[in-house]
Parts: C-alpha cells; sequence; structure tokens
C-alpha cells in the first residue's frame, strides 16, 4: 500500500486493500518512471498504457537515473 492511503484505511470500518499488479498501475512518482512511460517500452491502445507488443524481452526493465535528474525540469532539459 501506499503510505499515506494504508495510513488513513485504518480509519474506516471494514476496509481493506487490494493488491493491484504493476501491469495494471503504472505510478510515475520518479523521473525514471517518466523515462519509462515515455519510451517504446509502452504503446497507447484504446486510451491505455500496454507493454509494446514489438518488445523482445518481457517485463519492465529497472531505469535508476542519477541524482542531476532528480528534478523533472533538469529531466525535460536532457530529454
Amino acid at each position: 500500500l501506499e503510505t499515506a492511503i494504508g495510513a488513513g484505511i485504518s480509519y474506516f470500518n471494514n476496509s481493506c486493500g487490494v493488491n493491484v499488479p504493476r501491469s495494471r498501475f503504472l505510478p510515475v512518482k520518479t523521473t525514471s518512471d517518466l523515462l519509462l512511460i515515455q519510451s517504446n517500452l509502452y504503446t497507447l491502445k484504446s486510451g491505455m498504457l500496454v507493454m509494446n507488443p514489438l518488445r523482445q524481452f518481457g517485463g519492465v526493465p529497472v531505469v535508476k537515473l542519477g541524482p542531476e535528474f532528480k528534478k523533472v525540469s533538469a529531466f525535460d532539459a536532457r530529454f
């Protein structure tokens, strides 16, 4: 669970969490995540981001950009 919702869910009676696989939920919390979304890893199909069927390898690669890419403005300046 996300930390914020995990803390708030305790205030609701009979609440529960739902585990959503990353294939159905694409959080963009860092510029590394943004790079994956903007790459050709995904394609838009009927308004949904889906894994590009032309990819030769399954799964999502691990991308860890350095601290110089922490801010979106610095990321945009380089991409």
